[in-house]
């Protein structure tokens, strides 16, 4: 026999090819197990961002009809007393709901309708245009005695000509009668915007469904639209969540859904399977690439040392994208928080209104002026929190609070409440004061206290006068002084023994603050408060 040509053991060479050949088949197997596990998860993720945020959304979308509710209550309140001639022609009550659309961003207007259903006083202008709702199925189902806040089908306004849906309630006449309909519409644009704003993986469809009939009021398409089918939700159930038969499913979405509490509403949150496959399609590429290196490495063993080399680089580079790819999750994922940080500063805010509201309610309904001027000071302090979080919401800094600007917006609220017949000047000198949350609300709680007494007893009879707040840095701390140049503090006044509620909470606020409080008379003529803290 002559001699053998190839240049390797044949027992080593078969061993070699063996072990290339179980190498290869571990990967391809390594690869299917990936790409599968990839899709699972992505599904699971889905069924994760679809549930949380139909369980958040619905929980705003009933924050925000709660307020508005509030709204019609208190404009059913505001018409108790009058018939349809005088609301007709009331300008003040015309001012007064237009005052109510003004506070709710996403209410377009409020209308008032007799019980013929034609319209007798809308916000949309004064006089009103001539229009009749007797055919809504708002109006139809107020048609029923005692029956509840109704939220009604998509509709074009005869009126506005804009898409909208209506929020109404029954308004009843002494003997149960049907006496008209108070409602109010809904601006589509403000949930288009706020949905569209959020920041949710995967791109979903956001929907507000009317749970009576399922009838679709708005949809917000996240990312690339994709159509969606009919997306079934049983009308008396609170929530739930619905997805494809199996992982690799390519037609059916994940969809879940939350009813609004106490409300005829569901919020649906609907991921397109294209997402899905879109998403998991962009994943799963870097597998391939891994298998087919991994192939080229084993199958040739000539090359065996060069081809694990070029493994090692191609494991580096896909290091490297892996770290890129989590570095773009977590950026995602602060801009979530930073988003959702933003949304509880809205809500906190939107809540304080609400308790705003009711206490200004109770104290249009109290017949005791003691009691009203209690509600309103309850009112003013609630309003000074609640100015700390528009701030906070507004602005790009989520957790300090810019005290000029706040001072201002509080002073201009101040001024509104009890100023409204001086001409009483304000100065403000505080420099670029920048303060935390948990300094804020203190602060500017004291703030609101000092503020309101001299708008209330410094300047009596509507006298002019001048209102001077400065913040200044001194020993190692700083200063708050508010001066005015009013009639002063009452002889015999000591403020270090005042047992009122107010002079209670300024001692109370400035110990949160490690801090000292102290009035006294102003170089002004009137008096000056002192609050010294770190």
């Amino acid at each position: 026999m002559g001699r053998r040509w190839w240049p390797f053991n044949s027992s080593g060479t078969a061993s070699a090819i063996n072990l290339s050949i179980f190498a290869l088949v571990a990967i391809v197997t390594a690869v299917t197990w990936l790409i599968y596990d990839t899709r699972r998860n992505l599904v699971l993720e889905a069924e994760r961002t679809t549930s949380n945020a139909a369980f958040f959304l619905a929980d705003h979308a009933t924050r925000l009809f709660e307020a508005s509710d509030l709204a019609l209550r208190e404009t059913t309140s505001a018409v108790e007393r009058m018939n349809w001639d005088q609301i007709a022609t009331d300008q003040a009550l015309w001012d007064r709901m237009r005052a109510l659309t003004d506070r709710l961003p996403y209410v377009d207007n409020i209308w008032l309708n007799d019980s013929t259903g034609q319209l007798r006083m809308s916000t949309v202008s004064m006089p009103t245009p001539p229009s009749n709702a007797s055919d809504r199925d708002s109006f139809i189902a107020h048609r029923r005695p005692n029956s509840e806040l109704y939220v009604g089908e998509l509709i074009i306004g005869r009126v506005t000509g804009q898409p909208t849906f209506l929020l109404s309630r029954r308004l009843s006449a002494p003997d149960g009668a049907l006496r008209g309909v108070v409602s109010l519409t809904i601006d589509l644009t403000f949930f288009s915007a706020f949905y569209g704003s959020l920041n949710l993986r995967l791109d979903p469809a956001i929907s507000l469904v009317r749970a009576v009939d399922g009838g679709v009021l708005t949809r917000v398409q996240l990312g690339d639209p994709e159509p969606l089918p009919a997306l079934e939700i049983p009308p008396d159930t609170a929530s739930g969540l619905s997805g494809p038969a199996g992982v690799f499913d390519w037609t059916t979405p994940i969809h879940a859904y939350h009813k609004a509490d106490r409300l005829p509403l569901h919020v649906s949150v609907a991921v397109p399977a294209g997402h899905i496959t879109s998403a998991w399609l962009a994943e799963i590429w870097i597998y391939w690439v891994l298998a087919g290196a991994a192939g080229m490495a084993l199958w040739p063993l000539t090359m065996m040392a060069v081809r694990q080399a070029e493994a090692d680089r191609a494991a580096k580079l896909t290091l490297e994208r892996r770290v890129e790819e989590r570095t773009r999750q977590l950026t995602q994922a602060n801009e979530q928080l930073e988003t959702l940080f933003q949304e509880v500063h809205h809500r906190v805010k939107n809540n304080l209104q609400v308790i705003t509201s009711l206490l200004r309610l109770q104290a249009a309904r109290s017949p005791d002026a003691e009691t009203k001027l209690s509600l309103q000071k309850s009112v003013d302090r609630v309003h000074a929190m609640s100015l700390v979080h528009h701030l906070l919401y507004s602005s790009k800094e989520l957790t300090d609070v810019d005290f000029a600007q706040y001072l201002g917006q509080l002073a201009d609220n101040l001024r509104s409440a009890y100023g409204s017949e001086t001409q009483v000047r304000l100065e403000i000198d505080v420099g670029d004061a920048w303060f935390p949350l948990n300094m804020a609300i203190p602060l500017c709680l004291i703030v609101n206290e000092v503020m309101s007494n001299a708008y209330k007893h410094a300047f009596p009879q509507g006298r002019d006068g001048l209102l001077r707040i400065t913040l200044r840095e001194v020993d190692g701390g700083r200063e708050l002084t508010i001066e005015d140049d009013g009639v002063g503090l009452p002889d015999g006044f000591d403020p270090a023994l005042g047992t009122g509620l107010g002079m209670q909470i300024i001692r109370s606020l400035a110990t949160q603050l490690d801090g000292t409080a102290e009035f006294g008379k102003s170089p002004l003529g009137g008096s000056v408060f002192r609050l010294r803290f770190q």
